[in-house]
């Protein structure tokens, strides 16, 4: 037996055990339909196992007497078995739990019920097992976790109270329905995210850390890609170092405009030139599929409590438009509160604003829908345009010079391609390595690059990039939009566009 499973038989016995010396409990447990052979097998030695099966399944027939003889029997066996249990080396879960203590802050009282919830939901026997003791409100879950436990009720109340810890991490929730009709399990709900970090093998903290935000590498940019944001980058720079001198708490700067305008990398870059470290709250969950608003809003909690106590970091936090925009129409987890209206209300919001001890970026592509109480808590806004022809042969030059290939592409190749493409860093790079397999071991070529490129454009966009031929900026400015005659009003066919373009790009 490994020590992972050393640490769940005697957890589950310690229940088992507490649960059946509590006679109220112990007699609906036994008479239960469900789980009792199972989790008796799992606990008893073969042969105690095979002298007691029997029983098991003869238990709803059998009077009080024979249950109350069984039920001593069960608690002495298993206690002795306990008993001879090794004190062992801690497991990979014990670890875990130890990490994910210290990231969410937990009092010993909280670590030990998230132990209880952890183990009964991931040891199937014992859920079904505590199953039998039928449906339950709110109030007698508690009794139940403080026998199984051996914290008092009053500690777990205060554990699942509104301002704790335990529930303001977002990763644990107590369902709304709270009436009676729900089995001890269903009562509460454990991100995904959680339970994969618990049962995770442990290497180092930094692994478990990794479930909920990651360390971002440094850019390879340098300040040339962003001339024209010349002056914005010396104001965040003497910001960020002005915030991290001071201790400055409630630091949030809000980069928003179009995709692919180098906002992320722009961050990236203020990380490089500040020397701070850098994180990122996971945009996905371990399945690897984009996590939802709960699970994203748990890891940006968790971050920044794992982070409040060092001083030399930034946190992301991309793609937050379904937060600040207030897009999501969830209710239920502890952030979120509604007014009759149905409007969403966000004082955990707020709270966040003005008290994380890490500076946090935040971008967003929309920033139209931001309440207006939460932009006014931003430390520092910038808008982002896509980037012109300039930056772009700025951003290729380093591209080809990183992929060691700027003198396989000629200046008028260079110039071409940031006239025809507008597109990220990122997918430039993607496409020089895809040019470099298909060139093989002859030399690379624009073409070869261009390939790459329609090939990535089509994919996303759905059709094949077209040649750009717009009219020079001197007849660009002569224009005059009241010469056109056009039904309805060129005024709301262009706000009609306008809404449509930027609802697309979302």
């Amino acid at each position: 037996m490994d020590l992972n499973e050393n640490y769940l038989l005697r957890k589950k016995s310690e229940y088992v055990v507490h649960l059946l010396k509590k006679s109220g409990y112990s007699f609906k447990l036994l008479g239960g339909r469900r789980g009792v052979s199972d989790v008796f097998e799992s606990l008893l030695s073969n042969s105690e196992f095979y002298e007691l099966e029997e029983q098991f399944g003869n238990l709803q027939q059998v009077d009080q007497k024979v249950k109350r003889e069984l039920r001593l029997k069960l608690i002495m066996k298993i206690e002795y078995r306990l008993k001879k249990m090794k004190k062992r080396l801690k497991s990979d879960y014990e670890k875990n739990l130890d990490v994910i203590t210290d990231l969410l802050n937990l009092t010993s009282g909280e670590t030990r019920l998230l132990e209880c919830f952890l183990i009964n939901l991931i040891q199937s026997d014992l859920e079904d097992f505590t199953d039998n003791l039928g449906s339950l409100t709110l109030h007698k879950a508690i009794s139940v976790w403080s026998v199984m436990t051996k914290i008092s009720t009053n500690e777990i109340r205060k554990s699942l109270s509104a301002k704790s810890n335990f529930l303001n991490s977002g990763l644990v929730e107590l369902e709304n329905e709270t009436s009676g009709n729900n089995n001890l399990e269903r009562i509460y709900k454990l991100s995904e995210t959680l339970i994969t970090a618990f049962t995770s093998p442990y290497r180092e903290k930094q692994n478990v850390w990794q479930h909920f935000f990651k360390s971002v590498p440094a850019t390879k940019l340098d300040s040339s890609c962003f001339e024209h944001l010349h002056e914005e980058l010396e104001r965040l720079e003497c910001l960020l170092k002005s915030t991290i001198e001071h201790g400055q708490k409630g630091v949030n700067i809000l980069f928003y405009g179009v995709a692919g305008a180098g906002k992320t990398e722009l961050v990236r870059l203020m990380a490089k030139q500040t020397g701070l470290d850098l994180y990122e709250v996971t945009p996905s969950n371990d399945q690897g599929e984009f996590a939802n608003i709960r699970e994203r809003i748990a890891y940006l909690a968790t971050s920044l409590r794992a982070l409040q106590s060092s001083s030399g970091s930034l946190l992301l936090f991309d793609e937050a438009d379904e937060i600040l925009n207030g897009e999501n129409t969830l209710g239920g987890l502890s952030f979120f509160q509604h007014d009759r209206n149905g409007t969403v209300y966000k004082p955990w919001l707020n709270r966040l604003l003005e008290t994380n001890s890490t500076p946090v970026f935040w971008i967003v592509n929309q920033f139209d829908g931001i309440d207006p109480a939460i932009q006014r808590r931003f430390s520092y806004s910038l808008g982002f345009k896509p980037p012109g022809r300039t930056i772009r042969m700025k951003m290729w030059e380093q591209v080809l010079r990183k992929k060691q290939v700027i003198r396989q592409i000629n200046s008028e190749a260079l110039k071409s391609l940031a006239q025809d493409y507008e597109i990220t860093v990122g997918v430039m790079e993607k496409a020089v390595e895809t040019a470099k397999l298909m060139s093989r071991k002859s030399l690379l070529t624009p073409k070869n690059i261009r390939t790459a490129l329609d090939k990535s454009f089509e994919l996303l966009k759905g059709r094949k990039p077209g040649k750009k031929s717009f009219p020079s900026k001197k007849y660009q400015e002569s224009f005059d939009l009241s010469l056109l005659n056009t039904t309805p009003l060129h005024e709301s066919l262009i706000r009609a566009l306008d809404h449509f373009t930027k609802t697309a790009e979302k």
